[in-house]
């Protein structure tokens, strides 16, 4: 998911640029992305799950890649189909279960000062784009 929306996000940029053939081309590309993933409603919903369960990410950053890459109602949208899936897969979960098991993970990571063209690796780049809105809060 960091690889997908990632692209997406340096796209966005990249068609802000001030040389005009970048943002030109940064156009096209965009065009291009925005017809696999614009419309929520046929994304995969189990993608957004995969990246919550993993302990690095949780809710907050798919929270936050959400509202990134969609406008404020589309992102509503789609975050409301995520947790409403989340949700239900927890009601199973736990009605499967004699008692809950909880843990917490409390980790920190040093953000990277990386700008949109020195990008080598997308899912770097993502996590520091995270890290600084986290630290910006």
């Amino acid at each position: 998911m960091k690889d997908i929306y990632g692209i997406g996000i340096i796209l966005s940029r990249r068609c802000k640029s001030d040389d005009s053939s970048i943002s030109f081309m940064a156009y096209k590309m965009k065009r291009k992305y925005d017809k696999y993933w614009e419309n929520v409603n046929n994304i995969n919903t189990m993608l957004f799950i995969a990246v919550i369960l993993d302990p690095q990410c949780k809710l907050e950053y798919v929270d936050w890649v959400i509202s990134e890459s969609y406008d404020v109602d589309i992102a509503k949208v789609l975050k409301d189909k995520v947790k409403q899936v989340l949700t239900s897969m927890y009601e199973f979960y736990s009605s499967t279960q004699s008692s809950p098991n909880i843990h917490s993970n409390n980790q920190s990571q040093d953000p990277n000062d990386m700008e949109v063209e020195n990008v080598e690796d997308v899912a770097d780049f993502m996590n520091s784009l995270f890290n600084k809105q986290k630290v910006g809060q």
